[in-house]
């Protein structure tokens, strides 16, 4: 059995296009618990491929309705043409950026040919909103890690790595931060004080090799991070150790912090972590988790 997926697309000036995006073939001896229906992969790719030709037609549309001078209604030359890649939730999207030529009937002696539309104005960080979002939003129920591994398997988005779902959830962090504070506030954090500690911090249980008459380990992770300072990790066995919260708070120390300075924990929300970070503080400590997570379900994902 072959079934060819097709999808049609329509301007907004009524020209239609249809894109062939793949043919998917089935046997009589598929039909089994492994054969049957769409694999992940497959769906994952269908999902590219769909998303490649949605937002290359967005691109050329908008191109096209740029390109077309008000005063003379004539569509303007190109200067030039540059490929642009946009992250997204369903795959990495190529779609072409040019650069217009003013219009021949705007010129007048002596001015400068200037060039006109660019998609890094439209799309600044070149990932969607959407993106940014589930990023972050897995960014403080998982290890950084763990939550790339979990896009990669289930979404055909751009292969992630840790840093940029750690970078995300700062950037939303901030965001969240801003819109939470007035105006005269957000000016004074920005040119006045200085920027509180950062610490990302997780736990994880580490199971004894069968066989051998050792026990369990817990084992809590961190790193604190300043601006202007190079990150400090430590990790500490809480059980052994005498005094755990004295490594966290080293690792505060070697940052610049001082008694009374905001702290803010980025973790999954296990009390035990914050109350290390207490512990070793000795102030009352912010949780990113619970901000994000009001945000979340102030803006539904679209």
């Amino acid at each position: 059995m072959e079934w060819t997926i097709k999808i049609n697309a329509r301007a907004g000036w009524g020209e239609a296009a249809t894109y062939e995006i793949r043919t998917q073939h089935r046997s009589l001896g598929d039909l089994t618990a492994d054969g049957v229906g769409m694999a992940l992969a497959e769906a994952k790719a269908l999902l590219a491929e769909v998303q490649q030709k949605i937002v290359q037609s967005q691109i050329d549309e908008y191109v096209t309705c740029a390109r077309v001078c008000p005063r003379c209604m004539k569509l303007r030359p190109l200067r030039d043409q540059r490929i642009r890649t946009l992250q997204t939730l369903f795959g990495t999207a190529k779609g072409a950026s040019p650069r217009i030529r003013r219009c021949a009937c705007a010129e007048t002696p002596g001015m400068l040919d200037v060039s006109l539309l660019s998609l890094s104005h439209l799309l600044p960080d070149r990932c969607t909103a959407e993106l940014q979002r589930l990023q972050a939003e897995l960014g403080t129920k998982h290890s950084f890690c763990e939550a790339t591994r979990l896009l990669e398997t289930f979404l055909p988005c751009s292969p992630p790595n840790r840093v940029s779902v750690r970078n995300r959830l700062h950037r939303v962090a901030r965001t969240i931060e801003a819109a939470a504070l007035p105006a005269p506030a957000v000016l004074r954090q920005r040119h006045k004080v200085p920027a509180g500690i950062v610490v990302m911090i997780d736990g994880a249980h580490l199971r004894a090799v069968p066989g051998h008459p050792s026990r369990h380990l817990d084992v809590t992770v961190g790193k604190v991070e300043a601006i202007g300072r190079l990150p400090r990790r430590f990790a500490l066995a809480p059980l052994g150790a005498k005094q755990p919260a004295q490594a966290v708070r080293t690792a505060f120390f070697s940052q610049g912090w001082q008694a009374r300075r905001p702290v803010t924990v980025i973790s999954d929300g296990e009390p035990a972590l914050l109350k290390l970070v207490r512990a070793a503080t000795g102030e009352p400590v912010r949780h990113i988790e619970q901000a994000l997570a009001g945000i979340f379900a102030l803006r539904p994902t679209r």
